[in-house]
């Protein structure tokens, strides 16, 4: 029974020929309709479930070896049941990017078509593509002709036999590679080696080659001539040839070995009780920045793979997996293997590979690398476990971390969370007692943390652009980037563009426009000349006046990166200056170029976005910018003050690694803000005991589960009503199968991106204190919404624990 993506669970019969090889685990070619798929084998039976009417064969086993092991099989089982999907959905995200055979539709022309059939220019130019190039897709078709109704002519063309239509199977694109190797047969006494070197020199060349590798060469690492030589002397019988897979490798050069650094008392006392634990425990790691966090990971990876087991390491974004994965090469070598998206499709797959075979015994990767392979699991970590990055925000939602933890927990091995800022979710978990609490209060070496100083904007004289860049860049902090630059030091900006430029901020108190029932942002919606909020659907008029102060005017606030650059450049013409963000690294390597070239020295201002504020240890960095510490504040998310407090913690701890110390200038309307006061006061504990506060008032995770239901259509007013019916039935099912504390439901309410590709997108808010009455009521709510054939025009979208409400 094999798990298909879109179809779940269907049965096929195993033809006899192949029933001894086939396993659960392996990838399968199966019909579908008149197309063929890619299936995963789930179980295997002696026969077909009863209800199955006609089974179908499967026709051809894609793996000699299952490709997922039995662990790995639970966590998707556990995943597709917490995030309300099908297995096939989980399984289709598991599986290396790739590895899918799949069948696509030709049009093919019929031999000694007549010409005389052909009635309509379309048509004409279709059958004059097809004689031209061949057999094509639909697709191909479209956009050779230029034209719609493709699909309509070549239906018209196939009832007139004009054309038929062959399915064809594409294979995989991620294949495994192999590498011809020539290898010695025997070694030849003193005699036989002085006759071949008198008789054959270029063959006694090769010969000794061959002896001085140890007995083995790949061809491709022989010139065409040594090739030539390499077949006379298998003719010979001194030497074979054979094929042998051979890996790609995607793992990073590592620099020259560094030997581990002596470990603080409190990096110590962290390894010791990790190391020491036994079976399934919680650690949260909480150290500032720079406190060696790595070093912990690394020693305690050391312990496990020196006990025979394997590690998972688990890092947010691509970006921060360079200089980690480094690390972890100069300790673990070739037993360490590189797991993310970022990665061709036939790299991620060798690496699957040697993880499957017990070849790599340590993991690094994102979010996805959770569904590693490994055997005999001993330790799971997750670096900057608070990040954002850790939850998918398309197709299956799953949050990389929470998933981390149980697969440690389905492994009876310890995991550890990692972070100098941790999420409210993991912090009250480990207040009352389900994690142990570690930490690193100082930075090592003895180095002090940087100063943080907040610029207050408000009222600020506004001086001309030739001088100042506009309100880009404060008088502080235009002096300590001068300062820096002097002194050959380096300059890290950031800039946070995730909010949108329709979140309103007042200029003369620094308050934006904001709901008065759920503690987050009003968001304008110029079409609709409203302030609306998008959590509970509260209206205002769009007057541009504040309400707090009565006296401001409210303005969107927030400058490119470009724009950044483009002044830094103006006004330090001599600065060496780059920018890293989502559309400066297009190309494969192009963000590893600009960070080498940042910790070489290359560079004296570096421009970013989040990518840049955590996880880069320069030591020439001691002025750190935030330019607008307001964007993140006034993003309408309940998680706005959090995500602040973290960014502007992760990014000040860029400065200040070396010898000199650091300087962060923080730029504000909002310097009365509790997450800019304890941020730069360095108080976690302050900053997250009144945050709980807050959502334990309001009622917002981590005091509830919530669940969020997206509807999105083409049409805005069929989504509108979809989602005024799907939040009627909420509150119906909230009262009936609820329990004794039956669900909150918030909404309908417009998603903040109102319209995103084409679709209007609105949603609906699902919470509770428990998960057990919350998925009682959403899985009687999807039955629901999936039994009308007429709603399939508005798709449902249910995103469990989110992340972003945007």
């Amino acid at each position: 029974m094999p798990a298909v993506p879109g179809r779940d669970l269907l049965t096929y019969r195993v033809p006899a020929a192949v029933q001894a090889a086939v396993r659960p685990g392996m990838r399968v070619l199966v019909p579908i309709g008149s197309r063929r798929a890619t299936g995963i084998v789930v179980t295997l039976a002696d026969s077909a479930p009863t209800e199955v009417e006609r089974v179908r064969d499967v026709e051809e086993v894609l793996d000699a070896e299952p490709i997922l092991t039995p662990e790995v099989f639970a966590l998707c089982r556990w995943a597709a049941r917490y995030y309300m999907t099908t297995l096939g959905e989980v399984l289709a995200t598991a599986v290396p990017g790739g590895l899918r055979a799949a069948s696509r539709r030709l049009v093919c022309l019929v031999e000694g078509v007549d010409s005389g059939a052909i009635r309509k220019p379309l048509e004409e130019a279709i059958v004059s593509h097809l004689l031209a190039r061949g057999p094509l897709t639909e697709e191909q078709l479209s956009r050779a002709v230029g034209a719609g109704g493709v699909a309509s002519a070549v239906r018209t063309l196939t009832r007139r036999q004009l054309v038929t239509i062959q399915q064809v199977v594409r294979p995989p694109t991620a294949r495994t590679r192999f590498a011809k190797l020539f290898a010695l047969a025997r070694e030849l006494a003193d005699d036989e080696e002085a006759s071949l070197a008198r008789r054959a020199p270029s063959q006694h060349g090769l010969y000794a080659k061959l002896r001085a590798a140890g007995g083995t060469l790949a061809a491709a690492d022989l010139t065409t001539s040594e090739r030539a030589t390499a077949g006379a002397l298998v003719r010979r019988g001194l030497a074979t040839r054979r094929s042998e897979e051979w890996y790609r490798d995607a793992r990073p050069t590592p620099d020259q070995p560094t030997a581990p650094h002596d470990l603080t008392e409190a990096q110590a006392t962290a390894v010791a009780t990790v190391t020491a634990s036994a079976g399934f425990g919680g650690f949260l790691l909480h150290g500032v920045t720079g406190s060696g966090k790595t070093e912990v990971y690394l020693r305690i990876a050391a312990n496990t793979v020196a006990a025979g087991r394997s590690v998972l390491l688990l890092v947010p974004e691509i970006a921060l997996t360079h200089q980690l994965v480094l690390r972890v090469q100069e300790r673990f070598g070739s037993r360490a293997a590189l797991l993310h998206s970022g990665l061709a499709p036939g790299e991620r797959w060798d690496e699957w590979r040697r993880v499957l075979r017990g070849e790599a015994r340590v993991v690094v990767g994102t979010r996805s690398a959770v569904f590693a392979p490994l055997d005999d699991l001993g330790l799971v970590i997750v670096d900057e476990e608070h990040d954002a990055a850790y939850k998918q925000d398309e197709g299956l939602r799953y949050q990389g971390r929470d998933l981390a933890i149980v697969r440690a927990k389905l492994a009876n091995a310890p995991v550890v969370l990692g972070s100098a800022t941790p999420s409210a979710e993991t912090y009250l978990q480990a207040r009352r007692g389900k994690f142990s609490l570690l930490t690193l209060p100082d930075r090592v070496a003895g180095r002090s943390m940087p100063t943080i100083e907040i610029v207050d904007r408000r009222g600020e004289p506004r001086l001309a652009t030739a001088e100042t860049g506009d309100r880009l860049f404060s008088r502080p902090l235009l002096e300590a980037m001068t300062t820096a630059l002097e002194q050959g030091e380096q300059a890290l900006l950031f800039l946070n563009r995730r909010g949108f430029a329709q979140v309103l901020q007042c200029l003369a108190c620094g308050e934006p426009a904001g709901c008065p029932s759920c503690a987050v942002t009003l968001t304008l919606h110029k079409r609709r000349r409203a302030l609306l909020c998008h959590h509970c659907g509260h209206t205002r008029a769009a007057d541009m006046r504040c309400t707090s102060c009565g006296q401001g005017e409210l303005q969107a606030l927030g400058d490119g990166t470009e724009r950044v650059e483009s002044e830094v450049a103006r006004l330090f013409p001599e600065a060496r200056v780059a920018r890293l963000d989502r559309d400066t690294i297009g190309s494969k390597g192009a963000h590893r170029r600009v960070l080498d070239a940042w910790r070489r020295g290359e560079l004296d201002i570096l421009i970013g976005t989040q990518m840049i504020a955590k996880g880069h240890d320069v030591p020439g960095v001691t002025v750190v910018g935030v330019l607008h510490a307001d964007v993140a504040l006034n993003l309408p998310d309940f998680r706005a003050g959090e995500r602040a407090f973290q960014l502007l913690t992760q990014v000040a701890g860029r400065a200040g690694r070396g010898d000199a110390p650091g300087r962060v200038i923080v730029q504000t309307y909002r310097p009365q803000h509790h997450s800019l006061i304890t941020a730069a006061a360095y108080d976690y504990t302050g900053f997250i005991e009144r945050e709980l506060g807050l959502r334990d008032e309001v009622g917002y995770p981590p005091f509830q589960r919530l669940v969020v239901l997206r509807l999105e259509g083409v049409s805005a007013r069929a989504t509108e009503e979809a989602a005024a019916d799907l939040a009627s039935r909420a509150r119906a099912v909230a009262k009936t199968h609820g329990g004794d504390v039956p669900p909150c439901v918030r909404g309908p309410a417009p998603a903040p991106l109102e319209r995103l590709r084409g679709r209007y997108r609105w949603q609906v808010l699902v919470s509770a204190p428990t998960p057990a009455p919350l998925n009682a009521a959403i899985r009687h709510l999807l039955s629901w919404w999936h039994t009308p054939p007429g709603r399939r025009e508005v798709r449902l979208v249910v995103d469990v624990d989110p992340v972003s409400m945007l």
